[in-house]
């Protein structure tokens, strides 16, 4: 009796996330529903109702995202996580999974043509099938680095020209993208970057340093920012998009990770890079305004795989309390153990709910930068939590190097650090709360 009032508690607070949050009418409440016949084993699905959203998501639109979850979940279970604990503990990638991704038109999906509602949906739908299905947080950074910090600008400001040599093989999977920006006397101040792009004529000459770049080892293509203007901020640098055999572009791999291990990186490093003008991504100056754009697109591709990932530790949890017994009773019946589950499940619903109801939010082309980074700032805390909730439900084999058990925590405590800080997060709601 305990847990099911807890349950409800946690499928409530979840719908009055919505509320709260999206402004959902009250109205709404009531075709808001935990269907408890769909569960498949210990997984619990919080559904809208097919139609219920009118415009937003009509029945078409919603059987369309039960295909996309459903392929993409189970490509990840055949693809990424059959050998998941030994690419882990060898800190090494898949090529053999993104050739398969390619073949399953992940990245045509990833990387929409034009902006709308549906491609944004189609994202998270992937994005979280990805997460739950394959727990690798690695591959998820890395074409999410791929589709949007690279292809999606490329997209957005890239001359025709310009789409035609890349776009192609970038949607193919055949070339790999990477996105570089940070420094090491930058970091979350990422556009007081030293990267430099000077104009030579009808050239442009690049020197500075890229750190954490991922996928940079086995790019072919780098979306490069450096500073053109003196400008402050934003408004000063310039985007660039770069093949791999342009002269005085060198890469060197990147040091092993805590989390995301799975993912490459590494640092670039411009020496004379001699560039014509045919490469700089829209006007002198947008780098700034591109790489905001991207990044919300590309928090709210994370988000969701985290949020699928948090969904695959807690069926975990829920299968290892149930079937495991102390001093002769089942784990699940202790109150210390039925609380932690319960409360991995509250987390994991209320940020859910958000992820989706910022994307039901989307107005037109444009996302609110601020519900980007509170969904966020909530999942990636709460995936922390959680991550650590499974270590300590499992004890001492939730801490040897290769156990399964501390997948999500050393995950999430990663990508708290990519497409920025949760400091910058909560900077980027101040100043929207107008509070800076």
């Amino acid at each position: 009796m305990v847990l099911k009032n807890r349950l409800k508690s946690a499928q409530m607070a979840a719908l009055l996330m919505l509320v709260i949050i999206d402004r959902t009418p009250w109205r709404l409440l009531a075709t808001l529903y935990v269907n408890e016949k769909s569960r498949s084993g210990n997984r619990y699905f919080l559904k809208i109702k097919a139609g219920t959203w009118g415009a937003c998501m009509d029945s078409g639109t919603f059987s369309d995202l039960r295909s996309v979850h459903s392929r993409y979940r189970t490509f990840a279970r055949e693809k990424l996580r059959v050998d998941l604990m030994e690419r882990e503990v060898a800190a090494t990638a898949s090529r053999q999974a993104w050739s398969s991704a390619g073949e399953q038109g992940l990245f045509e999906l990833l990387i929409p043509l034009q902006r709308k509602r549906e491609d944004l949906l189609n994202v998270v739908t992937a994005m979280e099938a990805l997460g739950e299905g394959g727990e690798d947080l690695g591959f998820c950074l890395s074409i999410v680095a791929h589709a949007i910090g690279c292809a999606f600008v490329i997209n957005e400001a890239g001359s025709g020209e310009q789409k035609e040599i890349f776009l192609p093989g970038l949607r193919s999977g055949a070339a790999i993208g990477a996105c570089a920006m940070t420094e090491l006397g930058s970091g979350s101040d990422a556009f007081s970057m030293a990267a430099t792009a000077r104009r030579d004529g009808d050239d442009y000459i690049l020197d500075g340093t890229k750190l954490y770049v991922t996928n940079g080892p086995v790019a072919d293509v780098f979306v490069i920012y450096a500073r053109t203007g003196l400008e402050p901020g934003g408004l000063g640098v310039s985007a660039f998009a770069i093949p791999r055999s342009a002269l005085g572009l060198d890469v060197e791999d990147g040091s092993e990770k805590l989390g995301a291990r799975t993912a490459n990186w590494g640092t670039l490093r411009l020496r004379g890079c001699r560039l014509p003008i045919s490469c700089r991504l829209g006007a002198e100056g947008a780098g700034g305004s591109l790489f905001r754009e991207a990044m919300k697109w590309e928090r709210l591709a994370l988000t969701a795989a985290t949020v699928g990932a948090m969904r695959a530790s807690l069926d975990r949890c829920l299968a290892f309390v149930k079937g495991h017994h102390r001093f002769r009773d089942q784990l699940s019946k202790y109150q210390s153990v039925l609380h932690r589950i319960v409360d991995m499940r509250a987390r994991f619903e209320a940020g859910r709910a958000l992820l989706h109801s910022v994307v039901q939010g989307q107005t037109g082309h444009v996302l609110s930068e601020e519900m980007v980074s509170i969904a966020r700032l909530v999942v990636a805390e709460s995936a922390f939590q959680n991550g650590y909730d499974e270590v300590h439900l499992r004890g001492a084999a939730g801490i040897y190097v290769n156990s399964e058990a501390n997948l999500l925590l050393r995950n999430a405590l990663a990508l708290q650090s990519a497409s920025g800080t949760q400091e910058i997060q909560k900077a980027l709601i101040g100043s929207a709360m107008g509070l800076r």
